[in-house]
């Protein structure tokens, strides 16, 4: 099962007696249900879109060529299984670094999960080695979902089990200095899907 997600962002400069520049950044979030499980989960997010809103850069705090942070947002995910199962999620999208993904030519966007809880019961989240059978590693309350890897429920130091999964994803965006200078209306993406899976 996958949750398809799409970052954009529009920046929008009107030339006259001072020159105006802004953007706008939205992340918007599709459920998509395909593979093996689609019949007996079901996964949603709290909200479908996530705005940014206006920004203008004569408002920004530049320094130099440092990334400019655009905010953090949360979500809430939700994984509803009609049989009991294991739970990793997985974001494959394109990689910036080994924690990040990429954002248009030279930002990025990190993922990060916390707050987890397995049929109402408060659970730790852990990396997950290989596939979705590896073994799970540094387990604590919340977790970078990092390229090329998948997290996964704990409790009691194994895998948890469980029907119902819930989350809460925080996305931090981030762009170049040199992103916010388009002469012209300019939309920067990052994409991916994030994967339930399941046994």
């Amino acid at each position: 099962m996958k949750l398809s997600t799409m970052l954009h962002q529009r920046f929008a400069i009107r030339h006259k007696a001072r020159t105006y520049r802004a953007w706008r950044l939205g992340a918007v979030l599709a459920l998509i249900t395909g593979g093996a499980f689609a019949a007996n989960c079901d996964m949603r997010l709290s909200n479908p879109e996530v705005d940014y809103g206006a920004l203008n850069r004569g408002e920004m705090e530049l320094r130099g060529n440092a990334p400019i942070a655009l905010g953090t947002r949360q979500l809430t995910l939700t994984a509803v299984c009609r049989q009991e199962t294991t739970f990793g999620l997985r974001f494959e999208g394109q990689r910036s670094d080994s924690t990040s993904y990429r954002f248009a030519g030279k930002g990025n966007f990190t993922i990060k999960l916390s707050s987890a809880t397995l049929d109402g019961t408060s659970v730790q989240l852990a990396q997950l080695s290989g596939d979705a059978v590896g073994k799970a590693t540094g387990a604590s309350a919340a977790i970078e979902l990092r390229p090329n890897e998948a997290v996964t429920a704990i409790a009691q130091n194994q895998r948890a089990v469980g029907k119902v999964f819930l989350a809460q994803i925080e996305i931090r965006t981030y762009i170049s200095e040199a992103e916010t200078r388009a002469r012209d209306i300019t939309t920067l993406e990052g994409r991916g899907a994030l994967t339930l899976e399941t046994q």
